[in-house]
């Protein structure tokens, strides 16, 4: 409950401090507990001792008013368990009290949140609801006071349940009194809940708070930058050597680093002149929402998962539907058993090619069935409303890791024809959703109108696309100049194989990292249908770290990355993209970009392609979504990220690709609608038709970026090339002309 989560974080936030308290446990008898409590209790109940005992070690740090209504609420919580809701009360209202006097805010919004659960199980919905109303004011009193983004979302996500008991407390009240607008209230409460630090990032971004600041804070930034770098292919190493000894001793020094590195970030902040004119976004409200996303084609279901319950919302233009749906752990489950199927064509290190073949088969027996009931469980409620119009999806935990692109349903005209005769269209053919929608994931709706803002005040990029494809990444790659790599391997025989050690840590066999020349076809074949004289391509040795960091780069609307991903979930800013490790000559480079190195750069894309593994993945943080590359290409200015939920298929992503740049600049069509016809067209072929080659990719942010063929070339090229080709011809008619007349002559 609150206070369990409150003693938690508070543990969290000072290790020292509460290391000492625990070791003094056992000093503190039940006499010392009695007077510091002030209240009537039997300490000999086997509950109520667990749980005093489990705060003594703040109240050694912490006598007085704040340990006692920490302990009050404890024992409260023990009354509701039992359900002694009289008795709970008490203790809440004298901990609320204490709170008050001791001006103890962390504390009153965690006994609000008690109470609210109270009410809400006596059936007092709309006390409930004005207990965690207050209870949401002071978090979000308390998260404003805290500069750095890391620390806000980690503090978001001790609180995230006292968003979802709203939530659950409001639908309650639409279920009781279905004439009031409790279901769109709810809505905005789960807007509030979800992304919040993304949505703060990203207007950062645009202020620009590095001027300013002093140029020793910005250094330090930039040397920790690299140190963590180091330290984290320290610590690729020894994993993959197996010595977890000091292993763990870098892991601990990457904490320390990454936490001073949050430190600094928040100092730049803080003292940035431009970060003090600030104004804070909000989440959007419903109709803010209504009247800038959502056009009469476009349908947005935002969903939020719960212990209990789950909720979710159908909104148009011009309305709001609102839906329950199974608790969280079932829902978990059913996706955790949908995904597995879905990527069961993975290879995996070991695996013969009988227990392969064995795989594939189990998978393709049960995949249909799966996706079906997943379906129904998750989209079956609302399937009357999805007509054929653009999905965008704001997924909620576990959902964040599944393509709903993937998930079949009855075709529209089915739905349509069964909602008119008032039956069910579940039964029956079954089609992936993509066939009759566009879909597209967001993190929030307001995060999304915020880029969208962003991305309508730039002017567009001059030139189409910019391509890094192919990378160079072993000193034994045949590219690789032989006498260069000979004097590479003699120079450090041991570099090849640390390169190597890294790799073996994320899924790359033995840890040799494998080439992608299917990268370089993908490469060539985009370039073949961009708009003539506005692409650039970087392969092979020049798909290199230098080259992305270059200002050009921004002279581009769409940045395709054609290259191995990597995610780390314990410290994600140190995911990134691997370009080439090796030089022409075999000698060693830096080819590793990090999150932090992509917060850097300055895009103006409208779209940045991660054609690569795993890159739409990353640490699930309750209440923020995923942290990964997607949200770092955000940041640094991509209006919208398509990237992968899986390792992919190097061949079908090479084949996928192909045909997305085609719909784009071929066709006009905006990135939502290529890419559906891109997936569409390989599940229409049998060797492609298994979602596992085709479903991965995802696009989040902004969708709609028209005119994609519309870009300014310079005429100085194809100028020079007609006139060259007239001056040739007249030439050659010409020369023609004067041995004709010789001959005559």
């Amino acid at each position: 409950m609150g206070y369990q989560t409150l003693v938690t974080y508070e543990e969290g936030q000072d290790k020292k401090q509460n290391s000492k308290a625990r070791s003094d446990i056992e000093l503190v008898d039940e006499r010392e507990i009695r007077e510091t409590v002030r209240v009537r209790v039997d300490l000999t109940d086997p509950d109520i001792q667990k749980y005093i005992r489990k705060t003594v070690a703040i109240l050694c740090n912490q006598k007085g008013l704040r340990g006692e209504a920490i302990t009050l609420n404890l024992i409260g919580e023990i009354y509701q368990g039992r359900g002694q809701l009289s008795r709970a009360l008490d203790h809440y209202t004298q901990a609320l009290a204490l709170c008050r006097q001791a001006e103890y805010r962390l504390g009153e919004g965690a006994t609000q949140y008690n109470i609210a659960l109270l009410e809400r199980q006596r059936g007092n919905l709309t006390e409930a609801r004005d207990r965690i109303d207050a209870a949401l004011g002071v978090v979000e009193s308390l998260r404003r006071k805290v500069t750095s983004q890391d620390l806000r979302a980690s503090y978001f996500t001790t609180v995230r349940q006292h968003y979802e008991l709203y939530v659950d407390i409001l639908m309650r009240l639409q279920k009781q009194d279905p004439g009031q607008p409790f279901a769109a209230t709810a809505f905005e409460v789960s807007e509030r809940a979800r992304a919040r630090s993304l949505l703060e990032s990203l207007n950062e971004a645009r202020a620009d708070l590095r001027q300013g600041v002093e140029p020793a804070l910005l250094e330090r930034e930039r040397n920790l930058e690299q140190v963590i770098n180091a330290r984290a292919e320290r610590h690729a190493q020894l994993i993959a050597r197996q010595n977890k000894s000091e292993a763990q001793t870098i892991a601990r020094e990457l904490d320390q680093l990454t936490t001073e590195y949050d430190e600094v970030k928040a100092r730049i902040k803080s003292t940035s002149p431009r970060y003090a004119a600030l104004t804070q976004p909000q989440p959007l409200t419903l109709g803010e929402i209504q009247r800038r996303l959502l056009d009469d084609d476009s349908l947005l279901l935002e969903y939020m998962l719960g212990d209990e319950r789950s909720y979710l919302w159908a909104v148009t233009r011009t309305e709001i539907s609102s839906y329950e749906l199974p608790p969280r752990a079932q829902i978990e489950d059913a996706a955790q058993k949908f995904r597995n199927l879905l990527t069961a064509r993975q290879p995996i290190a070991g695996e013969s090619f009988d227990q392969r073949q064995a795989q594939i088969k189990e998978a393709d027996d049960h995949i249909r069935q799966a996706a079906a009931s997943f379906s129904q469980m998750i989209l079956g409620p609302v399937l009357g409303k999805l007509g054929t119009k653009r999905l965008l999806i704001v997924p909620d935990g576990v959902l964040q890791y599944i393509p709903f692109q993937a998930l079949t349903v009855p075709p529209a005209n089915a739905i349509s024809s069964a909602r008119q005769a008032n039956t069910s269209a579940t039964a029956g053919e079954q089609i992936p959703l993509i066939v009759d929608h566009e879909i597209v994931n967001e993190p929030s709706a307001s995060a999304l109108a915020l880029v969208l803002s962003d991305t309508s005040q730039r002017q567009p990029a001059p030139n189409s696309v910019a391509i890094f494809a192919n990378p160079v990444f072993e000193v034994d790659d045949p590219r690789v100049k032989s006498s260069g790599a000979a004097q590479a391997r003699s120079a450090n025989p041991t570099e090849t194989g640390k390169i190597q050690e890294i790799f073996r840590d994320i899924g790359f066999g033995e840890g040799k990292i494998p080439a992608l020349p299917a990268s370089r076809e993908e490469a060539e074949a985009i370039m073949a249908v961009a708009p003539w004289g506005t692409g650039m391509k970087a392969l092979g040795f020049d798909a290199n770290r230098a080259a992305i960091t270059k200002p050009e780069l921004a002279q581009y609307r769409i940045v395709h990355f054609a290259t191995h991903g990597f995610i780390d979930y314990q410290h994600p800013e140190l995911s990134g993209l691997v370009l080439s490790l090796v030089d022409q000559n075999g000698r060693p480079q830096e080819g590793f970009v990090r999150l932090h190195d992509i917060y850097n750069l300055k895009l103006s894309a409208d779209l940045v392609v991660l054609s690569a593994c795993n890159t739409g993945l990353g640490k699930d943080v309750k209440g923020e979504g995923l942290i990964g590359l997607t949200r770092g290409f955000m940041y640094a200015g991509a209006g919208g990220v398509a990237a992968s939920l899986w390792k992919v298929d190097d061949d079908a992503t090479a084949e996928l690709m192909k045909h997305f740049y085609e719909g784009m600049f071929k066709r006009g069509l905006t990135p939502a609608a290529a890419l559906r016809e891109a997936q569409l067209g390989m599940w229409k072929q049998k060797r492609w038709q298994a979602p596992y080659y085709w479903a991965a990719f995802v696009i989040q942010g902004q969708y709609d970026q028209q005119e994609m063929t519309g870009f300014q070339r310079s005429p100085a090229r194809p100028l020079a090339f007609a006139a060259g080709v007239g001056v040739t011809l007249f030439l050659v008619v010409i020369l023609l002309l004067r041995r004709r007349r010789k001959r005559i002559l």
